[in-house]
């Protein structure tokens, strides 16, 4: 990977690098990010190509008390190959040489793998709690706002996948599958896994690795008033890229759907272009809020499916003798 400092003409390439990567979110305009970041410091904007093609960023800053780091990304193509190490031992040089004695960065409570990776490279959690006031709105008021979905929680361990539709609007503002506190999806795994479902997001999250449970959306935008899936503006819809993911994580083999519209989204937008791998799908009752007609112990019932599937193929004919 060759490291050099970003040039205008990388602007679509490099947005297109950080909603592949899921970095970026309908509060945060990322062109008005890369507009900010040229008028300050912009030869610490840093991009990593291969064969001349945009596969990582960083973005770094030193304000003379800190050093702060933004917007790495690595595509998933080319993950696993020391691409991201490598962009941040370049900005760990650019500021040293700036005389700046610390660097600072933030990373959602959410994505337990980039932290860590920051961890392997010998940053440690500070004893502070993170404050933001926004000063000036990127997002402009709009009668339906465009959402985007989370990267996935998914590893090699993964053989099972569950997919819901789009976050709703307390999952992201929380940055968390299922944050809404009469979701029922918390409430489900933890009975079928064994966890207390009031632990840490990171705790419950490293619980579903264990356990070979991944977590997705089908869509990866879309326009939508509110948080139910019923008010998604069908020519919004963007799916996620699932040939890449499954590509990926090759020991799944079992997909649900949490919920109609995971599935109906699924079946406009995706299957018809996995039609050669062998995929087994069901779709499992909504553990919305919104789907409080069915009664959680019957919700449970049916999604102990998932606990079955999870099985080696060894054990699941061990019970069925």
């Amino acid at each position: 990977m060759r490291i050099r400092a970003f040039r205008r003409a990388d602007t679509e390439a490099v947005v297109a690098l950080w909603r592949e990567c899921g970095l970026t979110r309908p509060w945060n305009d990322p062109h008005k990010d890369i507009e900010r970041k040229l008028g300050e410091q912009p030869e610490l904007f840093l991009v990593g190509t291969v064969r001349e093609r945009i596969v990582a960023s960083a973005m770094a800053g030193f304000d003379g008390h800190r050093g702060w780091v933004y917007y790495l990304a690595v595509a998933p193509k080319h993950r696993r190959k020391s691409l991201g190490r490598a962009l941040m031992r370049e900005v760990e040089r650019l500021l040293l040489e700036r005389g700046c004695p610390k660097i600072n960065l933030q990373v959602r409570s959410s994505n337990v793998e980039v932290i860590e990776f920051y961890r392997r490279l010998g940053y440690v959690q500070d004893e502070v709690m993170s404050l933001g006031k926004r000063l000036i709105a990127d997002q402009a008021p709009a009668a339906s706002q465009l959402a985007r979905s989370f990267p996935p929680i998914a590893d090699g361990r993964s053989r099972v996948l569950v997919l819901g539709s789009m976050p709703g609007g307390e999952s992201l503002r929380a940055n968390q599958y299922y944050a809404h506190r009469r979701n029922a999806f918390w409430t489900i795994m933890s009975e079928l896994l064994g966890f207390d479902a009031q632990l840490p997001y990171e705790t419950r999250v490293r619980a579903l690795r264990s356990a070979g449970i991944a977590l997705w959306d089908v869509l990866h935008s879309c326009k939508r008033d509110g948080s139910l899936d019923s008010s998604i503006e069908a020519a919004s819809e963007t799916a996620n890229d699932f040939r890449a993911f499954f590509q990926a994580h090759p020991a799944i083999r079992a997909v649900f759907f949490n919920g109609a519209k995971a599935q109906s989204a699924f079946e406009a937008h995706v299957r018809p272009a996995l039609a050669d791998l062998e995929l087994r799908y069901q779709r499992l009752p909504s553990t919305s809020p919104a789907h409080a007609g069915m009664p959680v112990a019957m919700k449970l019932k049916a999604w102990r499916a998932v606990a079955r599937a999870r099985a080696p193929l060894s054990e699941r004919g061990r019970s069925r003798r």
